[in-house]
Parts: structure tokens; C-alpha cells; sequence
């Protein structure tokens, strides 16, 4: 017996491909940033993309803050900047979408890394630390929420931010050193 395929299903699909292609694009972007700073600059010979069709690329998401059934068979990765503007839209309008359609109903597990590019975002390196810190108190996906929702990420801001996301500071040493260790991760 054929199923018709139903405009609820055809939505669903459309909205994974666009956070697959969102997320993607966020890591190319950063993963471009970090090795364009280090690098000769592109030229015709030097194409900025790079087809990777077909081939595997490993991660690990040790370490990382996870969402989601720990025995979900599909690990979606998210890199982001939480100064970039690209990732603050994708937090407001995708996010939650695919937390709501695959989170929560156990069909993925979501875990985050942070990508800094801190040649463009003057204060991306110390968000990324509050959050670290945040994640220490089992408070980082409410920090996440507060910094891609702050209108500034000036480092004066930052403690006003941690406060709505309920965590307390980070301003013993050996605590924020502790908090700060996985930043790249």
C-alpha cells in the first residue's frame, strides 16, 4: 500500500536540509577563516571550495556539550562563532526547529564546538570562555541562548549575560582556567 507523501513530511525534509546546509556552511566558514589566516591567498589556482563529496570527514564530540539520547544514531555537529551573524540567525530560526523535530523526539543527538574567529570577532574568544565556564555549572545551552540573544558581546557585558542564564562566575583562577581549557575543542 503507498503512503502520499504529506506536506508535514515534505516541510520536515526541507527543514533538515537547510540546518544541514546552515551548519555546514558555519563550519566552512570558520574552518576557511582559521586556514585563510595562515595561508597563501586564493587565487584561480587556488579555488576557496573545495569538493568534499564522497569523502568522510572525522570528529569527535568528546568533551563537547551534547543534547539529545545518548543512543541516537545520528550526531549532528554544530561550529559556530557567537559573534557571527550567520550563526546567531541560524540559533533564533533554525535551532529550534531542529531541536523540536529531532532533539526532543530522540531522532538526533546535538553537540556543539566552538570556532572563534577571533581575526573577525573581536570578542567570539571570550564568549566562547563564558560559555566553557557556563557549561562547567550544566548551565551552557542557556548561556548558548543568552549570548546569540545579547545585542553586545563587549567583555563588560559578559557577566550581565551569564547572570540571565543563571550561572555564577567564573572569576576564581582556577575555575575559569579549568572552564577555559576546552575552548578550541
Amino acid at each position: 500500500m503507498k503512503h502520499p507523501i504529506t506536506r508535514s513530511a515534505i516541510d520536515t525534509a526541507a527543514t533538515v536540509l537547510m540546518a544541514l546546509a546552515s551548519i555546514f556552511m558555519i563550519g566552512f566558514i570558520g574552518w576557511t577563516a582559521l586556514v585563510s589566516g595562515r595561508s597563501a591567498p586564493r587565487t584561480a589556482e587556488r579555488p576557496a571550495i573545495e569538493n568534499v563529496q564522497g569523502k568522510q570527514v572525522r570528529t569527535t564530540i568528546s568533551g563537547a556539550p551534547v543534547i539529545g539520547r545518548s543512543d541516537a544514531r545520528i550526531v549532528l555537529v554544530e561550529y559556530s562563532d557567537f559573534e557571527c551573524p550567520f550563526c546567531r540567525r541560524f540559533e533564533g530560526d533554525t535551532f529550534p526547529r531542529i531541536k523540536a523535530a529531532f532533539v526532543d523526539t530522540g531522532r538526533i543527538r546535538y553537540a556543539f564546538r566552538h570556532r572563534p574567529l577571533s581575526n573577525v570577532h573581536k570578542n567570539a574568544q571570550a564568549a566562547a570562555q563564558a560559555a566553557n565556564c557556563a557549561r562547567n555549572q550544566g548551565r551552557f545551552w542557556e548561556m548558548r541562548s543568552a549570548l546569540f540573544g545579547a545585542t553586545s558581546l563587549e567583555i563588560q557585558m559578559l557577566p550581565a549575560i551569564a547572570v540571565s542564564a543563571g550561572r555564577r562566575s567564573c572569576r576564581d583562577p582556577d575555575r575559569a582556567r579549568a572552564a577555559n581549557a576546552g575552548t578550541r575543542s
